[in-house]
């Protein structure tokens, strides 16, 4: 980040302040997602991850509904694009919270964030014959070692739940389903993809509450507490995305990686689980790996003399 600033805003960049304040903010949502699996992790313990889900979303299309203009909800008028793979990634956000709840009810809340956090690296392999991406020497080596991460976290004598370790995979496959379909619609308004997303993931919870007969008392208090991850998911999303619109993405991706420490914090704080010296290692290769995949995007994007 230069300190010339005119030079800077020149250069189509936003200026120092700026990115400073997109920054903060940034990091300021990826705690609130922290503290929102641990939230999660709590209440999946005693009700089903569809009805935890279900609330969840259902709290957050009010709270959209309440915020947003409808003009800045509805579809944008001025662009065409297929309307399935908007549907498409929101069922894919809908399936991905479910199942990562699902994790969180078998494996401690660091070690279901770092496997979930393959997903970035699955999408520098896919994105080559799906989108017909070239990533660079960086990028595979962060690919290569983000397996080899994964790996040590779940390394035969390590006492994960061999059914949390599949859901957390699972999730990552889903997540990476996810961000493909993010990048092709890359067009469309964030704050619509937000509220479609909120809508089908209330639906989607739902739906799978009532066929598959999941309900069940809930007390007050676990009513708010899933209350509160509608509100925390909507006012998260919403801090990222004014957050790209005031600083460089290449400058708050790298920042992405610190969710899994915040996840080991709230995780040793909340449920007294911290992982051993080996599993550590894992998530610290899972971090560098995909620094060094932000790393080569962000330098086959500088333009030459940079």
């Amino acid at each position: 980040m230069s300190v010339r600033t005119s030079s800077t805003a020149r250069a189509g960049h936003p200026p120092a302040a700026a990115s400073l304040r997109g920054l903060g903010l940034y990091v300021l949502a990826l705690v609130i997602f922290a503290g929102q699996d641990g939230l999660a992790k709590h209440l999946v313990h005693a009700h089903s991850p569809a009805v935890v889900s279900a609330v969840r979303f259902s709290t957050q299309v009010l709270l959209l509904s309440a915020l947003l203009p409808r003009p800045v909800r509805a579809a944008p008028r001025d662009v065409v694009y297929p309307k399935w793979l908007v549907l498409a990634r929101s069922l894919c956000l809908a399936s991905l919270t479910v199942i990562m709840m699902g994790a969180f009810a078998r494996l401690p809340l660091a070690e279901a964030t770092a496997i979930s956090f393959l997903a970035p690296l699955l999408v520098t392999v896919l994105a080559v014959p799906l989108l017909g991406e070239r990533p660079g020497p960086l990028r595979w080596i962060g690919a290569v070692g983000g397996f080899l991460g994964l790996l040590l976290i779940v390394r035969p004598g390590g006492h994960l739940d061999p059914l949390g370790v599949g859901l957390a995979f699972l999730a990552a496959a889903v997540n990476t389903g996810y961000q493909l379909l993010s990048r092709a619609l890359q067009g469309i308004p964030s704050l619509h993809l937000l509220y479609h997303s909120a809508v089908t993931g209330s639906v989607f919870g739902v739906s799978v509450v009532v066929l598959a007969h999941q309900g069940g008392p809930i007390s007050w208090t676990d009513l708010a507490l899933m209350g509160v991850l509608g509100l925390t998911g909507g006012s998260g999303h919403f801090l990222l995305t004014v957050a790209y619109r005031t600083s460089d993405a290449s400058l708050l991706a790298p920042l992405t990686y610190l969710q899994l420490v915040f996840a080991a914090v709230v995780g040793w704080v909340a449920f007294h689980q911290f992982p051993d010296a080996i599993g550590l290692s894992g998530m610290a290769l899972i971090c560098a790996s995909g620094v060094l995949a932000v790393l080569d995007g962000r330098r086959r994007l500088q333009p030459p003399g940079d």
